[in-house]
């Protein structure tokens, strides 16, 4: 009997999302417009001129993960500093052939000390000596100061008669650029997986 291969639907492409993983450190303080990776595979980029931006680790008090049924760990809080203009926050997943042209939805809880826009984008990266980067929205949000589930579905474009060259990644961002500085943004259980269900 041959071997038939098949699609484990929903198999979430994010690595840590659940930020139960902080091998650089528990607290990461920031610099000006420079990336720093934070809890692994994530990194993070912040404009601001004054204050003190870090992204630490934070501690779910037994019984209050915004799961019911599942007791979450540790999420990632972003502090901004006080003249904060700009953040991103994302993952790059190795291969910009991940999810191409097919179906995705996007996923993840969320929740900040004053209400905050944020938009989603995948970024799919072609790599050194590849074709020019491709974004696509993958939506708009308010984060309130309760934790908050949100859901996204996106239609990843296709890399059809694009050239891919070493490094390439599709990039998870979430930004935002209505800060009120001196703020909280906090977020776990980040997900994207194959297909229009979370």
């Amino acid at each position: 009997m041959g071997y038939t291969p098949y699609f484990a639907a929903g198999k979430n492409k994010i690595i840590n999302g659940d930020f139960g993983i902080w091998q650089r450190g528990t607290s990461i303080s920031l610099t000006n417009n420079t990336n720093f990776f934070t809890a692994d595979r994530w990194r993070i980029y912040e404009s601001f001129s004054a204050g003190t931006s870090t992204v630490t680790q934070q501690t779910f008090t037994p019984g209050t993960a915004p799961v019911t049924g599942y007791e979450g760990t540790y999420f990632a809080r972003i502090t901004v500093g006080s003249t904060a203009t700009y953040f991103e926050f994302g993952q790059r997943i190795e291969d910009v052939r991940t999810f191409a042209n097919q179906t995705a939805t996007l996923s993840f809880w969320a929740k900040a000390s004053t209400n905050t826009s944020v938009s989603g984008t995948l970024v799919q990266n072609f790599g050194s000596g590849g074709s020019t980067s491709v974004s696509v929205g993958a939506g708009s949000y308010t984060f309130t100061t309760s934790w908050q589930r949100f859901t996204y579905t996106v239609n990843v474009n296709s890399i059809s008669g694009k050239t891919i060259g070493s490094g390439s990644n599709l990039d998870v961002i979430f930004a935002s650029s209505s800060l009120t500085g001196s703020q909280t943004i906090d977020i776990w259980g980040v997900q994207l997986e194959a297909g229009s269900v979370a």
